[in-house]
């Protein structure tokens, strides 16, 4: 298994590692909405959202591209933070990110231990767990194309049918990994004194 390579290499502590997942899918690239199909029709993005979440909900970094080293010290740094940071804000500009309770206008919000104010933090939890719910499926539909560690490629057979290439690589500590992994990746690759390492998961 990767994972267990991974532990006996006995890497540096700002060693990282790439996962990755890739697939191929038949379309019609002539609709403009080729990419889109091979996105939807493959398994590619099961992958990349599920390591993204996993990642977020863990607190450890995963990157688009190799981080550089000062991004490693940061837990909340890399593209699952951002996805999840920048969809809260457009939640927020949309209105349907709910009130915390210390932004009240009332006189209870300057006393967290107040009836009141554990009531309406009860509320706000529970309304943010529901957002929450369906965070990664509102940003892999609607912003996909900024956000995520994601390409979309199409080869064109002729003027109207074409063959998508999809593909997800993210970077992430090679101790994270370790730790964490492996994600259901097809392929791991990891820099060594050697060269480059590339196993199967």
């Amino acid at each position: 298994m990767s994972v267990n390579k991974i532990r006996g290499l006995n890497l540096a502590d700002d060693a990282t590692v790439c996962i990755s997942y890739s697939e191929r899918y038949d379309v019609l690239h002539y609709t403009g909405e080729g990419e889109t199909t091979a996105l939807f029709n493959t398994d590619v993005k099961d992958f990349m959202i599920r390591v993204l979440k996993y990642a977020y909900d863990n607190e450890f970094g995963v990157w688009e591209n190799d981080p550089h080293p000062d991004e490693l010290e940061t837990h909340r740094s890399g593209c699952a933070s951002q996805a999840i940071e920048t969809w809260k804000e457009m939640k927020e500009f949309e209105g349907e990110w709910p009130e915390h309770p210390e932004d009240a206008d009332a006189d209870w919000a300057e006393d967290p231990e107040s009836e009141e104010f554990i009531e309406a933090l009860t509320t706000y939890n529970n309304e943010v767990s529901a957002l929450m719910e369906n965070a990664w499926t509102e940003i892999l539909e609607e912003y996909q194309e900024y956000w995520l560690p994601l390409d979309i490629s199409i080869e064109h057979y002729d003027h109207k049918r074409g063959c998508a290439t999809v593909q997800s690589y993210i970077w992430m500590r090679a101790s994270d990994y370790a730790t964490h992994g492996p994600f259901g990746e097809q392929s791991v690759s990891v820099e060594t004194d050697m060269g480059t390492l590339s196993m199967a998961s």
